[in-house]
């Protein structure tokens, strides 16, 4: 995957609000997140930035994406990454999990359903069906289907923001 870092900026700026993303991740100061696919760390130090005594896992199987978040989060404590393939890993203790446009490319939804199944809070953000933006529409999951997903490990959406592209749900236990 390449990363235009400037291009994927712009789009989180013109689209997706960081106030909306901070409202459904409600961060405490020693919540434990996991950031799933953080790309440049974007999300995973503005969350930091929330943090007193909790901390962000920044979970990327990208070696250039692993290169950005390492150039971003210089000496930020609060930030750890983890590279490798979410998929096959044990996921570190943690009470809210964090999903930017990447839950309708996981594969192994199933089996990553099952290791976060007793988390707190679930917040994703995704495509809207519909749309001439993001990937293909045959891969992008509308609300309904993300809600079913995760109603089947007996989530339930207590949040759901309409933006003009995307959509961002926040699930709980």
């Amino acid at each position: 995957m390449k990363f235009d870092r400037k291009r994927i900026a712009e789009m989180r700026k013109l689209y997706i609000p960081d106030s909306k993303v901070l409202e459904a991740m409600n961060i405490q100061p020693d919540d434990r997140i996991i950031d799933f696919g953080a790309g440049d760390g974007y999300y995973s130090i503005l969350f930091s930035n929330f943090l007193r005594c909790g901390y962000v896992y920044a979970i990327e199987n990208d070696d250039e994406a692993i290169s950005m978040i390492n150039e971003r989060i210089n000496d930020n404590k609060k930030v750890q990454i983890i590279n490798g393939d979410l998929c096959d890993m044990e996921l570190p203790e943690h009470n809210k999990a964090f999903f930017s446009n990447v839950f309708h490319d996981i594969e192994c939804r199933d089996k990553l359903m099952k290791k976060i199944v007793n988390t707190k809070y679930v917040v994703l953000i995704e495509f809207k069906k519909g749309t001439n933006f993001g990937p293909p529409e045959s891969i992008k999951i509308n609300q309904d289907e993300l809600e079913s997903i995760f109603n089947k490990y007996d989530f339930k959406r207590d949040m759901h923001i309409e933006l003009e592209m995307h959509y961002i749900d926040r699930y709980i236990k």
